[in-house]
């Protein structure tokens, strides 16, 4: 899942791209309106946490602009303006949430898990590609049904890719225009899958030794005084 994270306190912006990066997700961040339409008029995003108090642009702006974009990104508003018009006024704007500051980050999380299966409700929960199958609900990869581990990282690598992997149009757009991320991606995938490979490899072998094990006889010594 790919996330924009729009906030213009550096500190807050970094702590919100680390964690949600740790919890698997692809995170971009503007640090004002303006490129925070920019990112969203040439990126597909998921979701995006908006802050109001912006330069530039205000949020309430970058909201109905995003809005008039015709892209399926979920908007959930994080603010410290916490009074009761500003959250009526940032739904009623076309926010699919509202969250005041402080929060706890555990809450955030929570709310953007929510809002992402509300999007994604009627999205295959299974991708496959040949004997590969992510199971983006579970969070778990498995190769020609076995088991694989992955890392959250390694997991959201693996997902990006096999979701750009279709024939859709805005898939093939976005493969030439990011080719050089995608690349990068790719070396992290093969680096990965070469793990993979090694390990699955050394399970195979493995199993078919336990199995010989199994169906050898003991063989029973008898022992003469």
């Amino acid at each position: 899942m790919r996330l924009l994270i729009v906030e213009d306190e550096e500190d807050m912006q970094e702590a919100l791209c680390y964690g949600l990066r740790k919890r698997g997700y692809a995170v971009d961040a503007a640090g004002n309106g303006t490129d925070a339409v920019q990112l969203c008029q040439i990126n597909e995003y998921d979701l995006v946490v908006l802050d109001l108090n912006l330069p530039g642009l205000d949020g309430m702006e970058v909201l109905q602009q995003i809005q008039s974009l015709g892209k399926p990104a979920k908007v959930l508003i994080l603010s410290a303006r916490s009074e009761l018009e500003d959250k009526v006024a940032g739904l009623d704007g076309g926010a699919s949430d509202y969250l005041t500051k402080p929060f706890h980050f555990e809450e955030l999380e929570a709310r953007i898990r929510m809002l992402l299966r509300r999007s994604f409700i009627q999205e295959e929960a299974s991708l496959k590609r040949g004997g590969l199958c992510l199971d983006t609900n579970l969070k778990t990869v498995r190769f020609n049904e076995h088991p694989l581990d992955f890392s959250m990282r390694e997991f959201a690598i693996l997902e990006y890719l096999m979701r750009i992997s279709g024939n859709d149009l805005s898939h093939r757009v976005e493969i030439r225009d990011r080719q050089d991320e995608i690349g990068r991606l790719a070396r992290s995938f093969n680096l990965m899958m070469d793990k993979v490979s090694a390990s699955f490899e050394r399970q195979k072998r493995f199993s078919a030794s336990a199995a010989h094990e199994l169906k050898t006889p003991p063989c029973h010594h008898r022992c003469e005084s």
